[in-house]
């Protein structure tokens, strides 16, 4: 932002003597409410024809002198890590008109009836670190009337904790204790007959006492991570490259010798190779982590996405972009901030350790009406050489705290073979949880329930033949507390007893079955 968008040079009726006082501007970034001008930024200007300043082009202030046509500009170019912050500043003539004969005063005329409300001191209160601060001065308005006969007031205001005292003259007061915890407050005063009214707002002016880029009230809570939950499915991509979308050049998974896998880790790694041999000139390329990957958000709310990456003779980018409820891509979020700069020029790689890789990303709001999100990570043309490549591995969406002062770290999310919630035979749940075999057997502890031919068996797989459950075919019904020897047996026709040697003593029900 600049510290003044435009300035209006007043000069003689033909353009000449003008009058630059105050004709200068200063070209400021910041960083949520913290000033970040003077951290790693650079700066350019570019003046229109015609426009004289004093300082170089590379300062951040300019200081207009001299102006040769009726307007004039100065564009200034804030960088940093791949990012062009541009504003521009404007500068326009006043040219004093010939003076005239002075002529008639007219008749005045009639007072219009009108209500001006004037607050007796500044209309704000003050708070510290979140606490309003005490001892502080009521705010009294008055109401100034015209034109109006037999007045009467009616005060209201909205927005303060608790309601001040209720006004039928031409004064108001709000305490501090009925501002309260508001953030701002409006009072208006309506004044009859007519119905002429005026506002005035009251407004908490904030003051920490943190260190910049500090958190307020820090503690365990709020210095940590994010939520540490990865919305992405297939994050580690133990189910192939489900949700992963190559587009430009070759895409493929764990190109050997370039993946994470090869290290020994059970989690893969995309890639893109650009063959300008084959496609004749430097291509782009991206991956689109989409469905089943398009993640629900909330509009307002702040998400972080990031991934490890590597670059061969290219550039690689991460960034998020929205849509709303109707499928349209509403573009990028609000409030962006990068996660090392949201760039991979060709610094890392990529190999079969995680140390190869950059970890690049971006913080944002979800912007208003956006419903989903989808992460994407492309890679620039081949910078040089003939091949270039991106590799990408563990990725990451998950929503950020509002005070939140560290990156997320990753987690795989869901993984296995999971389609709109169905969980599908063939599936591994890691973590001595749950697992489906190719045969269809689910195991936790020791414990077993597989599908065999006759059916389904349930049964303690430490002592064989023990304590076991099958429930055979349609219709059909037979429960085991035994294989053999000493059991009992129930079907849906009888209900047997064995002893110790496997003899049948008790039948029940269908003697012949």
């Amino acid at each position: 932002m600049l510290s003044n968008e435009a300035h209006v040079v007043p000069t003689l009726n033909d353009g000449t003597g003008g009058n630059f006082a105050g004709c200068n501007t200063t070209m400021s970034v910041f960083y949520g409410v913290v000033d970040d001008s003077t951290n790693g930024w650079t700066y350019s200007v570019v003046k229109s024809v015609g426009v004289t300043c004093t300082e170089a082009t590379t300062s951040r202030t300019q200081t207009v002198t001299a102006l040769t046509g009726d307007t004039g500009t100065i564009t200034f170019t804030a960088s940093k890590s791949g990012v062009n912050l541009v504003s521009v500043f404007s500068i326009a003539k006043s040219k004093a008109g010939v003076i005239g004969v002075d002529g008639d005063d007219g008749v005045a005329g009639p007072q219009g009836p009108s209500v001006v409300i004037t607050p007796d001191r500044q209309s704000s209160f003050t708070a510290t670190d979140g606490t309003l601060d005490g001892s502080q001065a009521n705010i009294v308005f008055n109401a100034a009337v015209s034109g109006v006969t037999g007045a009467t007031y009616t005060w209201s205001q909205v927005g303060c904790e608790t309601a001040p005292i209720t006004s039928t003259t031409s004064t108001y007061t709000v305490t501090s204790a009925n501002f309260g915890i508001s953030k701002s407050a409006i009072v208006t005063c309506t004044v009859n007959p007519g119905g002429f009214t005026d506002k005035v707002t009251v407004v908490r002016l904030e003051r920490s006492t943190a260190a910049a880029y500090a958190t307020v009230g820090a503690n365990s809570s709020n210095l940590a991570a994010g939520r540490g939950t990865n919305l992405l499915t297939n994050a580690g991509m133990v189910s192939g490259v489900t949700g992963f979308y190559g587009q430009g050049g070759v895409a493929g998974l764990n190109l050997t010798g370039w993946c994470i896998k090869d290290g020994g880790v059970p989690y893969g790694t995309v890639y893109i190779q650009q063959i300008n041999a084959t496609h004749g000139a430097a291509t782009t390329g991206a991956f689109f982590i989409d469905t089943p990957n398009r993640i629900p958000v909330v509009a307002g709310k702040r998400y972080e996405a990031y991934a490890f990456t590597g670059a061969i003779r290219c550039n690689v980018g991460v960034y998020i972009d929205f849509f709303n409820s109707a499928g349209t891509n509403i573009g990028v979020g609000t409030s962006r901030g990068s996660i090392n700069g949201s760039t991979n020029n060709a610094e890392f790689a990529g190999g079969t350790t995680l140390a190869q890789y950059k970890q690049i990303g971006e913080v944002c709001i979800a912007p208003v009406g956006a419903t989903s999100a989808r992460f994407i990570v492309s890679k620039s043309a081949t910078t040089s050489g003939i091949d270039s490549y991106m590799f990408v591995t563990m990725p990451y969406f998950g929503e950020a705290g509002i005070g939140q002062t560290e990156i997320s770290p990753w987690v795989p999310g869901l993984e296995g073979d999971v389609t709109q919630g169905v969980l599908n035979t063939g599936t591994t749940i890691t973590g001595g949880g749950i697992t489906l075999s190719g045969g269809g057997a689910i195991s936790s502890a020791g414990k077993t329930w597989s599908n065999s031919v006759e059916g389904f068996y349930l049964g303690y797989t430490g002592t064989p033949g023990k304590y076991g459950l099958d429930i055979v075919g349609t219709g059909q019904f037979r429960m085991r507390s035994a294989l053999s020897n000493e059991r009992m047996e129930m079907t849906d026709k009888v209900i047997k007893v064995f002893d110790s040697a496997g003899v049948l003593r008790v039948q029940i029900g269908d003697l012949t079955a």
